[in-house]
Formats: C-alpha cells, structure tokens, sequence
C-alpha cells in the first residue's frame, strides 16, 4: 500500500483556479488546488449549533476537500490550508465541442463566519499540482497497514482457470479506481448507498483480456479515495480471489 500526502501549501502561481482539463492535457484524471486563510478569534460562530462551511462549486462530477490535512472540514483559529483535489474520471476525454468542455472547481467560499461571507477566490492566490507518471515511479510500497484517505493498494492473483467471468467484488471500500495490469476495471462507490441501504453495485467485471494467462500472476492496483474502517475485495462466486489484499 502507499498513501499519498496531502499537499499543504504549494507556490501560489495564480489568482484564479485552473480549469481541470487544461491542467491535466490528457496525462492524468487527478490535479490537486491548494490555498490557505486565516481566521481570527472573533469570526469564529459562538453560537451553540453554529458551524462553518466551505462551499465548493464545480464543473466537474467529483471534488475531494482537505483542510489542514484532515478528510473532515474543521477550520480553526489560525492560518488553514484547503486542499482540493479534482478527479476527471468518468467525464468525456474525446468527441466534439471537447474545447467548451470544463470541468474542477469555480468557486471556493467559507459561509457562516461572524464577518460574513468569504470568497475564497478574490485576493487568494491558489497553487497547483498534477500527478504525473514519473511521479507514480517513485512510490515506495509498504505492508498492508492503517487505513487513510487517498491510499493505493497493490496486490497479485492468479488468473483462474476455464471461460468463466471474471469478477470483484468491493465489499468494505469506500469510493475509487480499480486497474488491472494497468488497465481500468472502472470507478467503484459503496459508500453511495440506495434507499434500501446498500451499495447499488457490489461486484465489478474484470475482463479476461485483462488478465494474464491462466496461472500466471495479474496485478491489482486500487485508489481508494475515502477512509475506511476494513477492506477485504474479495471476487463474485463465478470465480474466487479470495481476500486479495489479506
């Protein structure tokens, strides 16, 4: 497993936000926006049941927020770094009209303070950074370990045997990227439950094309976005890779 870090605060290099597809030129899905601010003792709510919160408009279908390094939106009474990261996965890459395509956050704001309103993007200067593969090359893999935000597992399975398909199935993730081999299975999202409360999808196809022949070894890589409690894939019944990451 290997965890990213988040970034606090990088080289301010400009005042208003990237557009997320002209950042990324096609070499990544992920680009992450940082800036920072300052709240005083006095603009903080004293009111019982008053909070906070950072507004976040976007373009694109998914946003992943971090203040001061943490998942959850706690702001406190000192200079705070907001770091956002914008994923493209899912959204269009090819086809016509791609140049009036945008996508990534338009609007930061912070509601609720005493002194009102703040936009984050007036007067703010915002930093940027996008993953690239030369930086996925230096990732130093560690043992199976605690379970944070923005985590990627890697493992290896052997490829069954027979014509039967081939499945996986996520129970106890949050909400990411499967590859096998370096192909993309797809997006998984458990933590997106239906009225009955459960996961809409459970267990997601893996090509046979995919994989590598019978009995040989196939890699499985996995971004996890979310923090989750336990993780254990484990494949449908059609054909078992059982507790892949165990």
């Amino acid at each position: 497993m290997f965890s990213e870090d988040i970034p606090s605060i990088l080289d301010g290099d400009s005042l208003i936000l990237g557009e997320l597809y002209y950042l990324t030129k096609d070499k990544t899905d992920y680009a992450w926006y940082t800036t920072s601010i300052k709240i005083e003792d006095d603009d903080i709510p004293d009111q019982k049941g008053q909070k906070t919160i950072l507004r976040v408009a976007g373009l694109g279908h998914a946003l992943i927020v971090y203040v001061n390094g943490e998942y959850a939106i706690n702001l406190r009474t000192r200079d705070n770094c907001i770091s956002i990261l914008g994923v493209l996965t899912g959204l269009p890459d090819s086809g016509s009209y791609m140049e009036h395509t945008y996508a990534g956050p338009r609007g930061v704001s912070i509601i609720g303070l005493k002194s009102g309103t703040r936009d984050l993007i007036e007067n703010n200067e915002w930093g940027h950074l996008v993953y690239t593969e030369e930086g996925s090359k230096k990732v130093k893999w560690e043992k199976y370990g605690e379970h944070k935000p923005l985590t990627w597992y890697k493992t290896y399975f052997e490829t069954p045997e027979g014509e039967n398909a081939v499945a996986i199935r996520m129970k106890g993730m949050g909400k990411g990227l499967i590859w096998v081999n370096g192909i993309g299975v797809g997006r998984y999202w458990m933590s997106f439950v239906s009225p009955l409360g459960e996961p809409i999808q459970t267990e997601y196809h893996i090509p046979r094309s995919f994989m590598k022949e019978e009995k040989k070894k196939s890699m499985l890589v996995i971004l996890e976005e979310e923090p989750v409690a336990k993780m254990v894939p484990t494949s449908s019944p059609t054909k078992m890779i059982n507790d892949l990451l165990n």
